[in-house]
Formats: C-alpha cells, structure tokens, sequence
C-alpha cells in the first residue's frame, strides 16, 4: 500500500472516530448562566414568616416565665429589706449587721442569676433563630434555583438595592408559610 493512500485510510479513520454513533444526537456545551445577583432581607425573614414569628413567641414565653420568678425573688428581697429596717432600732447592732450581710448575699445571688438568665436567653434566642435559619435552607435553595441566582447575599450589605426583583424576601416568606400552614392542617 502507498504512503499516500495509507494516509487517506488514516484520515477517513480519524474523521469516522469523531463522528457521533448512530442515534446519538451531538449535544452542544450547555450556555451560560448569566450572572444573576440576589439579596435576602434576614430582619424581614426573621419578622414575617410563621417559623420565625412562632420561635418569636415561644422565646417570649420563656422569658416571661424566667422573669417573673426573678421579679418574685426581687420583690421578696425588697419586703425583707423593708421588713429589716422597720426592725432596726429593736435588733441589737451584731444580729443587724448579720441580717444585712444575709440580705447583700441574697442581692449578690440575685444579681448572679438575672447575669445567668441574660446569657441563657441569649442563647435561646439564638438558638431559636438557627431554627428558623435551617427551617428556611431548603426553601432558600429552591428560591435561588427558580429565580436563577448565581449568588446570594445580605440585603444589608449594600447601601441601596434599586433592582426589586433582586430581592427573595417575600417569595421565601410566602413559601415557608404555605408550608407552616400546610403543616398546621396536618395535625
């Protein structure tokens, strides 16, 4: 066989091996995505939708409750001061300076726990807001997919967002409460 001819078998090779198999259609590389901005107004997502506004209100409670045995303890120490110094010129001066010293124990004490309960109910609040955040996820992802995001940001990260239609906010909120509702009917 010729060199030439060889050469010809060669590129009719080449050319049958780049050709798609029979049947398989020749798909073309998928088109970009352009670039597509979003925004999230975390407040917004914390103050409307029913998950939020639900943790909102059983966080409330807690602390209602937390408070009111704090105000109980306070009111009683008050009454125990007051009580103490409608006594003062019938107790001798060592059991005054006793019972003084008890009740600056009991305000020290006081004090402990209203510190102890803030940082508890910190931690609460933010625990509950991780609630509403992981609750929100899958709703953010399907959101961001359907509305072509390409990233996704804090709306308080800019100054202004002139563009509304950059904003998730209200599609996520509607989202999350027809599934709160939904939910709510199942029970």
């Amino acid at each position: 066989m010729s060199r030439r001819l060889h050469f010809v078998y060669q590129l009719l090779g080449v050319c049958l091996f780049a050709l798609p198999i029979a049947g398989q259609a020749v798909s073309a590389a998928p088109p970009e995505r352009p670039f597509r901005l979003c925004v999230l107004d975390q407040m917004a997502l914390l103050q409307k939708s029913q998950v939020a506004l639900s943790q909102a209100a059983r966080f409330q409670q807690l602390r209602q409750q937390a408070q009111a045995k704090l105000d109980d303890d306070r009111r009683t120490l008050d009454a125990d001061v007051r009580a103490l110094d409608a006594l003062k010129a019938s107790i001798p001066a060592a059991a005054m300076a006793a019972r003084k010293q008890d009740l600056d124990n009991r305000r020290r004490q006081l004090a402990t726990r209203g510190d102890e309960l803030n940082r508890n109910l910190l931690q609460l609040d933010t625990s509950l807001t991780n609630i509403v955040v992981k609750t929100a996820s899958p709703f953010i992802v399907q959101v961001e997919v359907d509305r072509g995001c390409s990233v996704l940001a804090s709306k308080t990260t800019f100054l202004s967002v002139n563009d509304v239609t950059l904003d998730i906010t209200d599609d996520l909120v509607v989202r999350m409460n027809a599934a709160a509702a939904g939910q709510a009917k199942g029970r």
